[in-house]
């Protein structure tokens, strides 16, 4: 067995295998339990695989990362990180040149999400952005996958106005893709060397965690030390630690004044 990490060509390629270098070899057979040597029989073997193997043009499979989101809370804003998937690409370079993602959504409307974009592993925006329509979000847009595994994030501008405990979940759309190398459903691609069409698989959706708005949130709490103590009269005495946490977005703290 061996994996065929290229080959794939314009004009169709094959491959196979060949053990013996030359007319003649020598063959040692050994019985497995009593350790006896045994004369081999000619036969048809050749030394070769029955037939070469062709090479085919490459693939595409989508997958959930494991980078993506949680279930568990955002909040509004812009570029809010909805979803991971990987993508993974063997045989030749893929390029895609549509691609649809579902939108699973509760309460929160679809006028609400917009500026929909996917980003490569470098940042850069490689489809979009578009707004929700009709709970999709369609790219028209055209990128390469290279060869490998490679992770793709879906980031999306979340209203203000969103009601708290909206959810929302990113799914790529797989839907009337047949369950069988036949139908690229709503994505095209292409394979860059083979110029052939690339049917990405699986040919059902994939989908991220579902994911809960609700507003930024912070909290501040006080530090057991330093304890409570007697001081001498001095500047820029200690009278406590705070630590602030929150939830959401970053939220900027713009002043905070002690009472004494």
């Amino acid at each position: 067995m061996l994996d065929i990490v290229g080959g794939v060509e314009a004009v169709a390629q094959t491959v196979n295998v060949d053990l013996v270098d030359g007319s003649d070899c020598l063959v040692v057979s050994k019985g497995d339990t009593f350790g006896f040597y045994i004369d081999a029989a000619e036969g048809s073997f050749t030394g070769k695989g029955a037939a070469d193997q062709s090479i085919n043009a490459g693939s595409l499979n989508v997958s959930k990362s494991a980078s993506t989101p949680a279930t568990g809370n955002i909040s509004p804003g812009d570029g809010i990180n909805l979803a991971v998937f990987d993508f993974e690409a063997k045989g030749e370079d893929i390029k895609i040149s549509a691609l649809t993602l579902d939108i699973t959504r509760g309460t929160i409307t679809c006028a609400q999400i917009t500026n929909v974009a996917i980003y490569d592993e470098t940042g850069v925006i490689v489809a979009g952005p578009q707004d929700c329509s009709s709970d999709l979000a369609a790219f028209t847009d055209t990128f390469i996958v290279p060869v490998g595994f490679h992770k793709y994030t879906v980031k999306a501008k979340i209203a203000d106005a969103v009601t708290t405990g909206s959810t929302v979940k990113i799914g790529v759309d797989r839907t009337n893709t047949q369950s069988s190398a036949s139908d690229s459903g709503t994505m095209t691609a292409v394979g860059m060397t083979s110029n052939d069409t690339i049917y990405p698989t699986p040919y059902t959706d994939v989908t991220g965690n579902t994911l809960t708005v609700a507003a930024a949130d912070l909290n501040i709490v006080t530090l057991a030390s330093p304890s409570g103590r007697s001081v001498a009269k001095e500047s820029m005495t200690l009278f406590g630690r705070l630590s602030p946490w929150m939830r959401g977005l970053p939220v900027k703290m713009l002043m905070l004044l002690p009472l004494v």
